[in-house]
């Protein structure tokens, strides 16, 4: 991702940061998502849930699909951070690319 962001010019984000939370159903209840914007560091951060169950049993392709469409959802919750429709844009062409470098 950082490859394919290397060079875009995106408005007041500097640093875009997101962290899977892959664990078994028991323990999420401890492990909240986090959704959140530094505006001084101009950082985003992301800890999402991907399906401990169905990532444990698919093969490699799909986890890569599994992290990817996490990403492509840390996107969506940008709305509520009011990062811009082009920032946004920006990322989900990463995101994008990297869909098609990795899974062809």
């Amino acid at each position: 991702m950082n490859e394919l962001l290397s060079g875009a010019s995106v408005d007041n984000v500097e640093r875009w940061s997101f962290i899977s939370i892959i664990l078994s159903e028991k323990f999420l209840d401890g492990v909240p998502e986090i959704v959140r914007k530094n505006n001084r560091r101009k950082e985003l951060e992301f800890r999402l849930h991907i399906s401990h169950g169905e990532f444990k049993e698919s093969d490699e392709q799909h986890r890569i699909s599994m992290m990817l469409d996490a990403i492509e959802r840390s996107i969506g919750l940008m709305d509520s951070l009011k990062v811009s429709d082009s920032n946004k844009e920006i990322f989900l062409d990463a995101v994008n690319g990297a869909r098609r470098k990795l899974l062809g």
